[in-house]
Parts: C-alpha cells; structure tokens; sequence
C-alpha cells in the first residue's frame, strides 16, 4: 500500500463578524488596535488612522512614518468620495547627477533601471519628504472622531514593547541585511551582537526582540504635541540634521513646506 505527501496547504481562518466594522490588515496586532477603536465608539476613519500608526511598530520594513500613500473615503449618503494625497516628495535641493544610471535593472521590486550604487534605494539620497503623519492628521481634523491621541498612544504601546523576531520578522532582516548593515543605529536595532540579524523569537534566554524605543519617543511627541511637531520644531530638525550627515540634500523647509491635500475622487 502506497502513501503520498501532499504539496497542497489548506488554509482556513474562522469568519469573522461585528456589530461596529470590521478592520483588514496585513498585521493582525494593527488590526486589533484599529478594532479597538471601533469598539471604543470611534469611525472608520480614527480605525484606519489608528491602524496606520500602528503598523509602524509592527512592520517596519514596510509601513510607518517613513512612508506616505493615499486614503480614499466615501461617506455613507453620499455619492463623491474625498481622496487624501500625502504622497513622499524629494529635497527642494535634490540633484539628478546623484542618480547617475548603471546597467541593468534595479535591485528593488521594481523594473526601472539600475541606478549606480544603488543610490535611489539605499541612503540618505533615497528618502524622500514622508507624508504619512500629514495625511493622517488631515484625516483627522477632517473625519476623526476620537482625540488624536487615542488614535496614535497604542502604537506608541506598541513600539515600547519592542518587535519580537518571528519567523517572518527574520525573514525579512535576512532579505534586508546588506541594507540595514550599511547604517548603524539600524545595526544596532536589527542586529545581534555577533553582527547578524536577530533570529528566532523563542530561544532559551527567552522572547528575542528588536529594540523600538526610538521609534517610541518619536510616536509619543507627534501624539502629544500633534502631526506638525513631525514637520516643524526640535523633532523635524533632528530628522534633517541626520539626513545632512549622511549625504542627503534634505532641509527644514522640505519638512516645514510639506502639507497633505485633499481634493474630490474624480478631478
């Protein structure tokens, strides 16, 4: 009698209902913290922006206030839905011979063309203006229910936690170490002391973790002191000030200029 392994995996997850709305996200942990929201009698809207800082802490290599999008909201009753742009801008001052092509394809997702050094992926010179705390107090001013800082403290929880190193969490430093090994305090955040990425969240000292109290301190100013303590004011200086010193073309007046729009759906 013969036997087989199947290659075939079968997923299953319990469905899910509530009374108040329901939160989709890749994070499970984000996703709870915007649920809560809901539960605690905020809109959609304080769930997603609540979600969004939250996502920060809980994926790093992929969310955060590093980044900027879009948010796309239509109120019931009505029939035109409200974009919010808060899409990254480049330095004032960027300059294009600090991007001089190579051969080849980039090393990203992407397919554009390779750029030498890398210099549009790794680097000060590949940051661009984020827009993600702009957009999410526009958001806000415009939609929000709940005080700002209930939307934004449980990622600030969230981040003093510390991230533990999962199974996907060190996948992702793996795939990233060439780049998180060019910078020092990402050495220091992702690293172990051997100078390898962290690995394997239960070892016999316990729960491994990536130190995220930086990013703590920095969501607990833009939660007590508002969105444009991110752009304006001791805050935003440092950020530029690290940018200087590592080669980027960034100023205050990027930071300061920055403002998120809001226009209708179809213009």
């Amino acid at each position: 009698m013969s036997s087989r392994i199947s290659k075939d995996w079968i997923v299953k997850k319990p469905a899910v209902t509530s009374s108040k709305g329901i939160v989709c996200a890749q994070s499970g942990v984000a996703a709870e913290i915007g649920a809560n929201i809901l539960d605690q009698g905020g809109n959609a809207i304080d769930a997603a922006i609540a979600t969004s800082f939250a996502l920060g802490a809980a994926e790093p290599w992929m969310s955060g206030i590093g980044g900027g999008g879009y948010m796309i909201i239509r109120k019931a009753g009505e029939d035109e839905a409200k974009v919010i742009d808060f899409g990254m801008k480049s330095p004032m001052k960027l300059d294009p011979n600090d991007y001089p092509l190579s051969v080849g394809q980039g090393g990203d997702l992407f397919s554009w063309p390779r750029v030498k050094d890398d210099a549009n992926l790794k680097g000060a010179k590949s940051v661009a203006i984020p827009g993600q705390v702009s957009g999410m107090g526009l958001a806000h001013r415009t939609f929000g229910s709940l005080p700002w800082e209930e939307l934004v403290n449980p990622a600030v929880n969230l981040a003093s936690e510390g991230l533990p190193v999962d199974w996907y969490c060190q996948l992702m430093l793996s795939g990233a170490a060439s780049e998180i090994a060019d910078c020092p305090m990402m050495r220091k955040t992702f690293f172990n002391e051997q100078g390898f990425p962290k690995s394997s969240a239960w070892t016999a000292l316990g729960n491994v973790k990536c130190d995220l109290n930086g990013l703590a301190r920095t969501l607990d100013i833009i939660s007590r002191e508002g969105s444009d303590s991110f752009y304006k004011g001791d805050l935003a200086n440092s950020i530029v000030k690290d940018l200087q010193e590592q080669g980027g073309r960034h100023s205050e007046d990027d930071f300061s200029n920055y403002r998120a729009r809001i226009q209708d759906a179809n213009k």
